[in-house]
């Protein structure tokens, strides 16, 4: 996370648009990560991820009022944040996505490991 804070000031360059980059980051990355510990057996390629509605709802939920801090201006003022560009949605929904599949693919080499090692 440090080094994608430094990262986007360099891009950037504005402290406040960083700010509200790295909040959404944060609560976008815990949203997403939800999917990858919901079970530890099987992958999130192999169940249905949308089986759990209470999940669903809280993770909606969650990402209800991130939106109500980045867009109301009392929420604006308390976190020192703004609306982001469409760029920084892009990339916080493109990092929270590879994040998530490389979680995964670790899952799925444990769980594949701790089958060889059961039959033998």
């Amino acid at each position: 996370m440090f080094g994608m804070y430094f990262w986007l000031f360099k891009q950037v360059g504005s402290i406040e648009e960083v700010r509200s980059i790295m909040f959404t980051a944060v609560g976008i990355s815990t949203l997403f990560y939800v999917f990858a510990v919901k079970s530890f057996r099987r992958t999130i390629f192999h169940i249905n991820p949308f089986s759990n509605l209470w999940l669903i709802g809280g993770i909606c939920i969650g990402f209800g009022l991130m939106l109500l801090a980045l867009i109301h201006p009392f929420f604006q003022f308390i976190f020192e944040i703004r609306p982001i560009s469409l760029y920084g949605w892009i990339l916080l929904i493109m990092v929270a996505l590879i994040r998530l599949f490389f979680i995964e693919i670790i899952k799925w080499w444990f769980i594949v490991k701790n089958k060889k090692y059961e039959q033998k």
